[in-house]
């Protein structure tokens, strides 16, 4: 739960933040309030806050923080598949932009995405659902082909083939 503290903070910065006509540091103080939720494990209405300061101010510190914290409160959960699912919507999204710092900060969600798909995979593989895990390994090869791990994925994809009894398939990553 909310400490009083906490809750006149989040009404007083909703409240102001709807009716000022000059906010300064708009995304700074809505960023405030949407970690306050974030803080106490509310990662709906946190994401929900968080989405909001993205779209509304993109280029803002708060967005690559909210950005990050959208997909550190999956990888806590070890949500892996919302883990890659949002780094690419993110990265899209920062890719987009004109910011010297967003190709940047692009190429870091790739890379997030890319260790979601590495660690998804491995869950299908200890679930024994070799063929699904050795397509994740290989679409993180297909979208990677130059991440760290895609030597690993290449040849734990040939493996799970191997598993799933698909012969073919494996060899065909072997060569």
């Amino acid at each position: 739960p909310f400490s009083k503290l906490e809750k006149k903070l989040i009404q007083a910065s909703d409240i102001y933040l709807s009716t000022a006509k000059v906010v300064e540091n708009k995304a700074a103080v809505a960023y405030t309030v949407a970690r306050i939720f974030f803080d106490h494990g509310k990662f709906d209405k946190a994401k929900e806050r968080y989405l909001k300061i993205i779209n509304e101010f993109p280029d803002s510190k708060a967005a690559l923080f909210s950005a990050r914290d959208i997909i550190g409160s999956f990888t806590e959960k070890k949500d892996w598949v919302n883990v890659a699912k949002w780094s690419k919507i993110l990265t899209d999204r920062f890719k987009k932009q004109t910011s010297s710092s967003a190709s940047g900060v692009a190429s870091e969600f790739k890379t997030y995405r890319a260790g979601a798909l590495f660690m998804y995979a491995q869950k299908l593989e200890e679930e024994k659902k070799y063929k699904e895990a050795a397509a994740e390994y290989l679409r993180l090869v297909e979208e990677n082909p130059y991440n760290k791990n895609a030597d690993k994925a290449l040849y734990n994809a040939a493996v799970n083939y191997q598993r799933a009894l698909m012969f073919d398939s494996a060899l065909k990553l072997h060569e």
